[in-house]
This record gives C-alpha cells, sequence and structure tokens, in this order.
C-alpha cells in the first residue's frame, strides 16, 4: 500500500486515541461549483475549536542527511500549509462542508460557531536512531504563525508517544498554548520534543517562571523523557489509579450519541440541528482534562450512592481552564419529561451561581431506577443569566469550592 495513505491511516488512528473518534473527521467534503475537493486530510471539531491536520510522508533514508534530504522535508512542509489555506479560506467563506463521523453521525460544518483554528502537521518518516534521544530527528519549525493561526509540527513518532501523557482533547490543547508561548519565544532550547513534554509534565512551574521573566531561557539535555518514563515509573502507575474514575466522562461522550436520534424525533429537531448539537456538547466534555474528568467521575459515584436512598443528587463543576460549568444530575423519577426539566431549573440557576461563559448540564436515572436514559442541555451564561431570575430565596446549591488540582497530587 501507499507509504502516504499508511500515514493517513496511522495519523487517524492516533486522533481517534488522542480526541475519541467522534470528534475525529476524515477526509471532510468541500462543496463548491467546480466540484467536490477534500477539505483536509483530518479535522478536529471540539466545541468552538477546528484542529487541521495534515500528514505527510517521505520514505528515505535520513541515517546521513544532506542539504538535498533537508530539502525535501522542508517542501512536504511547505505544501502541507499551502494546504491548509483551503480550511481558512472555507471558514472565511461560510463554504459547505460535508462530513461524517467514524460512528456515522452526518452533518454539515457550522463555521458560525468556530472561534480558534489552529494546523498540525504530522511528519511520518522512517528512523532507525529513534530510539536515542540524542540522534533521533526532530523538525527545526516546531511553531510557526501563518496567517493568523499557528501551525504546530510534530513528527509522528513523536505524537504516537505523547498520546501516552495527553489523553483528551483538553490536554492536548492545554500543551498546544504552553508550546507555542515557549518556542515562538525561543525561550527554550530543546532536543527533542519528547523531553519537552516530560519537562512540562513533571516541572511545569519551571516553565511558567521562563515565560514570566525574560532574563531566563531553558536548555534541556537529551533522555529526559526516558528518564521521567523509567524512574517516575511507580508514582505514572499511581497515577494512572487515581485517575481511574475519569473513565466514565469518556463512556459519557460515546454514550450520548444516541441523544442525536432521539432529540431529533422527540424534538423535532432536523438531523443537522441534533447532529451539530450533540457534537458541540461532547466537545464540551472533551476539553475537560484527564484530571477534571477523574475529579468528576470521582463525585459522580458518590452521588450514585446518594441515590440509593435519596430521591436525587447532583453537583456542578467549574473549570477554570475554559470557564465551562457541567452540571450532573442522578434523579430516581420515571418520567423523562420531568427529570429534564427539573435539570433546566437547576442548570438555569448554577449559570448565576458560577458565572460561567456556558453551561452543560447531564440528567439521567438514579441508582433506583432501572434504565440508562441521558439527556443534556447546553446553556450559554450571560444569555441565561438576562432571561432567567435568579431564585437565592430558596438556595439549591452550596457555594462552588474552587480549587487547583495538581498531577501528582489531585
Amino acid at each position: 500500500m501507499d507509504h502516504g495513505i499508511l500515514t493517513e491511516d496511522a495519523a487517524e488512528f492516533l486522533c481517534h486515541r488522542l480526541f475519541s473518534a467522534d470528534l475525529v473527521l476524515r477526509s471532510p467534503r468541500l462543496i463548491e461549483k467546480s466540484g467536490v475537493k477534500e477539505l483536509t486530510d483530518i479535522l478536529i471539531i471540539i466545541d468552538d475549536t477546528i484542529l487541521i491536520f495534515q500528514t505527510k510522508s517521505l520514505l528515505m533514508d535520513i541515517e546521513k542527511l544532506d542539504n538535498t534530504k533537508l530539502g525535501r522535508i522542508a517542501k512536504r512542509y511547505l505544501n502541507a500549509k499551502k494546504q491548509i489555506n483551503t480550511t481558512l479560506n472555507a471558514h472565511e467563506r461560510n463554504a459547505e462542508v460535508h462530513a461524517v463521523t467514524p460512528l456515522e453521525v452526518e452533518f454539515t460544518v457550522d463555521w458560525e460557531h468556530i472561534r480558534q483554528k489552529v494546523a498540525i502537521v504530522t511528519i511520518n518518516i522512517p528512523d532507525e536512531f529513534y530510539n536515542d534521544p540524542e540522534l533521533r530527528f526532530q523538525f527545526p519549525a516546531r511553531v510557526e504563525k501563518y496567517k493568523d493561526i499557528f501551525v504546530h509540527t510534530f513528527l509522528l513518532a513523536d505524537l504516537d508517544q505523547a498520546q501516552r501523557e495527553l489523553t483528551t482533547p483538553g490536554d492536548f490543547l492545554n500543551y498546544l498554548s504552553v508550546r507555542e508561548k515557549v518556542f515562538i519565544e525561543n525561550r527554550v532550547f530543546i532536543g527533542n520534543e519528547l523531553d519537552f513534554l516530560a519537562f512540562y509534565k513533571t516541572r511545569y512551574p519551571e516553565l511558567e517562571t521562563a515565560l514570566k521573566d525574560r532574563t531566563l531561557n531553558m536548555m534541556f539535555e537529551p533522555g529526559i523523557w526516558e528518564g521521567y518514563r523509567v524512574v517516575e515509573k511507580k508514582q505514572i502507575i499511581e497515577r494512572e489509579h487515581r485517575f481511574k474514575n475519569s473513565i466514565l466522562i469518556d463512556r459519557l461522550i460515546r454514550e450520548l450519541r444516541r441523544s442525536v436520534e432521539y432529540s431529533a424525533e422527540k424534538y423535532n429537531l432536523s438531523v443537522q440541528q441534533s447532529a451539530w448539537q450533540y457534537l458541540m456538547m461532547i466537545g464540551k466534555l472533551g476539553k475537560l482534562t484527564r484530571i477534571e474528568r477523574a475529579e468528576i467521575g470521582n463525585r459522580l459515584l458518590t452521588k450514585v450512592e446518594k441515590t440509593k436512598t435519596s430521591d436525587y443528587g447532583y453537583f456542578v463543576y467549574m473549570s477554570q481552564i475554559t470557564r465551562t460549568a457541567y452540571l450532573f444530575l442522578l434523579m430516581n423519577e420515571p418520567d423523562r419529561k420531568r427529570r429534564k426539566s427539573f435539570l433546566e431549573y437547576l442548570c438555569s440557576q448554577a449559570c448565576h451561581l458560577t458565572n460561567c461563559h456556558d453551561l452543560l448540564g447531564i440528567v439521567t436515572e438514579g441508582a433506583q431506577q432501572k434504565g440508562n436514559s441521558i439527556d443534556a442541555i447546553l446553556m450559554y451564561g450571560d444569555e441565561t443569566r438576562e432571561n432567567i431570575p435568579f431564585y437565592n430565596d430558596y438556595p439549591m446549591f452550596k457555594d462552588p469550592v474552587l480549587g487547583q488540582i495538581d498531577e501528582w497530587n489531585s
């Protein structure tokens, strides 16, 4: 099979692990008068953010790099940047783009909801020295500003390793944000990507200090990644155990797919409206980091236990990173309509309490009920606070605790 096709397949599979399948769109179709063409290799929609993936591959021996070989690599990169223009132009023109998720949810991209664009170029080159941190090949232009967006370039092999640490879209977006600041300002001199990732995961305060103090620069010696994965192995395993309940959010993202057909039928929504609403909801969940998912998962299990003896249990989680609030309600009420009505009331009050940008509310049966139906609503903070009053005379929530949770001490 063609090496380029194999590379695109590998990149798509990697994206499934990084972002979850329903956020990954392989070869979305741009509909124009001149015909149908590919928008980009892979498009990732995470709430109001899109990641534009362009994959490039080269089958060549890089044991002895020369100017000719480096020129071929650079040409692939320049071609990738040119192809990014197709997506940028489509957004600007509000062009018609059809897409289908791997789980067969079909929709047309609603460009009005897109606020941020980031391009990712992946390069796949065979490297027999890849396991040697001092010799593995690294692409020099890691981050570049291009037509008002950032273009991040990764070796596909590096990205494959990175997904062992960046396990949610939220994790990945946060990493990109720091990566932009560090490399655009040339404040860090580093041999390879994985060493930077290991430093980011274990010594982040030092990166923050270097970014604030312009007199400081940092230089990394190769091998930090390998040392981290070996020396901290016991702590990494313990961390994964503490994060085990985060899988409840991963499952919820998959379960919400059923709401596409249900919403279209129950609330007379078009398939397009229902599919896009679904993508926006799982995009909100997608922006949660693994640490945040674990925190929510732990609290969800507590509420499940509560509903074994109580009529309902609920809580609000406020993400400090995105200013999005998440309200989860478990209710021993057989009437699905009444459950959703109570959810809507709670969400409107939580918008006032948290002063959030937006709020995602989710309701399902309590422990005493049979079934696993899920309903979800999305509210926008300013709009809700303007149109729905806050009934403070009958408080439904405790004051939220807005704390800081740490990678290793959550």
